[in-house]
């Protein structure tokens, strides 16, 4: 039996932001009751999630529950990183760590990586979720304890039964947990999804998007569009092609000069979409499909490491395309009026109401800046040639 959520209030226990169902994440009045100020809700965390009560507990060993690390031991391995980090001449990478050290990092003190123009620190004492993790994020950069962490996020076992008895996990952010929990064996899209959470509940210095987003050169291809319209497949096809992935699911607008910033995190495919992009794209990792979602069966494809690499490194929006997916359909691209296009945007955006003139005005200049279109596919290889055409055109 499915369980039965509580209605969504603007308020909740201690001051703290109203708990939510991962379906409300697009629902924008749902977020108008977030604090806007990230810093000023780093503040006010509880020192326990990442100071010094919290960095050293440990916790009991469980299922798929690995212990946090004795403060001797994370102490000779941030020596001994930062050594192999002077030796490389560069930052060291997720990758690059070995599958110990990894899970450790996330059982203790956490991984530090940048995503875009983000810091986050990574926290799971969940096994499964540093086994993919260390895939999905191997191109990634870890930051070192000098950077600002944006994101302090947690996903692990919570308290009582739950941790053994049909085992479950709850994500946390800054101690304040959004969500209710899910099956453990959701652990991995949940922090996913609790990221993108993140960004669209605190992060109103850019206008947010839902909708994906690829480059060609410095030039932005945006795609707006409700779940099940393909949007997801289409980008991913599209970045295993030869284009740059800025994110799949959020795109994020500059207020100041319109540019796209990229998040270069993983693609998140569900249903016929993962069979689909696993055959088009045979050398691609994709996580282990997750099912009995509230998406349906999903799985997480990494991004490509041209992309995680360029991830500091804006494109100016140059088309809008809203893509919908018919089985046996034409491939067809077909010009979209820019008034009837920016309502789609705006419609799509998640924090238009919260920015208000400002969001509008953003709008305007990204439409006045890019071409506009429909487009309806049902073969992934035609709708490639498609958009090469259209990127040589320009």
């Amino acid at each position: 039996m499915r369980r039965t959520e509580q209605p969504l209030a603007t308020q909740g226990r201690g001051g703290r932001p109203p708990r939510l169902r991962l379906r409300d994440l697009r629902d924008p009045p749902a977020l108008a009751a977030v604090p806007i100020s990230l810093r000023e809700h780093q503040a006010a965390a509880p020192v326990g999630e990442h100071g010094r009560n919290g960095a050293g507990r440990t916790c009991r060993r469980a299922r798929g529950v690995h212990p946090r690390v004795p403060a001797g031991r994370r102490r000779r391995a941030a020596r001994a990183n930062r050594s192999a980090h002077a030796e490389g001449g560069g930052r060291l990478k997720v990758g690059e760590l070995s599958p110990h050290e990894l899970r450790h990092a996330l059982a203790g003190p956490g991984l530090r990586i940048t995503t875009g123009p983000f810091g986050c620190r990574l926290q799971s004492p969940i096994a499964a979720v540093a086994d993919e993790l260390a895939q999905l994020y191997q191109h990634h950069e870890l930051l070192d304890e000098s950077r600002f962490i944006d994101f302090h996020v947690k996903v692990a076992p919570p308290t009582g039964l739950r941790r053994w008895l049909r085992p479950q996990a709850i994500f946390s952010v800054d101690g304040v947990h959004p969500f209710t929990p899910l099956p453990i064996e959701q652990a991995l899209p949940m922090l996913e999804w609790g990221l993108n959470w993140c960004v669209t509940a605190y992060c109103h210095h850019l206008l947010v998007l839902h909708a994906a987003t690829v480059a060609h050169g410095d030039r932005a291809l945006i795609l707006p569009a409700p779940p099940g319209s393909g949007k997801s497949t289409l980008c991913a096809a599209l970045f295993n092609r030869g284009w740059r992935l800025l994110s799949d699911e959020l795109t994020l607008i500059d207020l100041r000069d319109g540019r796209v910033h990229p998040l270069g995190r993983p693609v998140n495919l569900k249903n016929q979409s993962i069979e689909l992009i696993a055959s088009f794209a045979p050398n691609a990792f994709l996580s282990r499909p997750v099912h009995d979602t509230a998406k349906g069966t999903v799985a997480l494809m990494a991004p490509s490491r041209a992309s995680v690499e360029a991830s500091l490194e804006p494109a100016w929006p140059r088309w809008v395309v809203l893509p919908r997916w018919q089985a046996q359909a034409p491939t067809r691209l077909e010009a979209l009026p820019p008034g009837e296009a920016f309502l789609h945007l705006a419609d799509n955006a998640m924090n238009y109401h919260i920015l208000a003139e400002q969001g509008f005005e953003a709008l305007g200049r990204l439409i006045d800046r890019a071409e506009a279109f429909h487009f309806s596919y049902s073969d992934l290889d035609e709708a490639i040639v498609t958009f090469d055409r259209l990127a040589e055109r320009a």
